[in-house]
């Protein structure tokens, strides 16, 4: 291989490799562009919770909200000047809502529970309103099947206590009969032993 040809080889190799050079660093730069466009037009969402003081020059006020929640809107900025009653903040009701439900729902459930024990103390069959019915109709079912549950059991100790009234009236009256009979067969005994002593 002659030099000329060595030269000729080496340019063409020298080619090549700048070329994948510069695709790759062009690549490299391209896409580090892309990032940095995407990080300057994507918003990301923060969800920030905290509680703080709004210090005043005049006078130290406390600002808080009564119920948690997360901020959907917000009215005032920093340093901005506050009337009372001045509308602050706009929290997202989703919290509230569902504390909210399950409150009404436990309500339900106890007012089912007490209409079930009063019906009980009463010997009547429950009566549930139709809200009730309608709020909470798997806790009306449980509670109408444990009524029965509770009746059917008061109707077998029930059972169970008159049938052994009966059988201590049974004794009792068994009891008497046998006491009659003994005083008649002490009567009868003193009788004959009066005859036998006068002998």
């Amino acid at each position: 291989m002659s030099d000329i040809e060595f030269r000729k080889l080496a340019r063409e190799m020298a080619g090549k490799q700048r070329s994948s050079s510069s695709v790759l660093l062009l690549t490299v730069v391209a896409l580090i562009a892309i990032i940095i466009m995407w990080a300057a037009v994507t918003e990301l969402d923060n969800v920030v919770r905290g509680s703080g003081k709004t210090v005043s020059e005049a006078q130290n006020q406390l600002v808080q909200s009564s119920e948690p929640g997360v901020i959907r809107s917000r009215y005032v900025s920093e340093g901005d000047f506050v009337e009372r009653g001045q509308l602050l903040f706009d929290i997202d009701p989703v919290d509230a809502k569902t504390q909210l439900d399950q409150a009404e729902k436990r309500e339900a459930t106890l007012m089912i529970k007490s209409i079930r024990l009063q019906a009980e103390v009463d010997g009547v069959i429950p009566s549930f309103p139709d809200e009730l019915m309608e709020s909470a109709p798997n806790t009306v079912t449980t509670e109408l099947a444990l009524f029965r549950a509770r009746l059917d059991d008061l109707n077998t100790k029930s059972s169970i206590l008159e049938q052994r009234r009966l059988q201590n009236s049974m004794r009792s009256m068994s009891s008497k009969y046998n006491l009659k009979l003994r005083r008649t067969d002490f009567h009868l005994f003193v009788r004959k032993l009066g005859k036998l002593h006068r002998l």
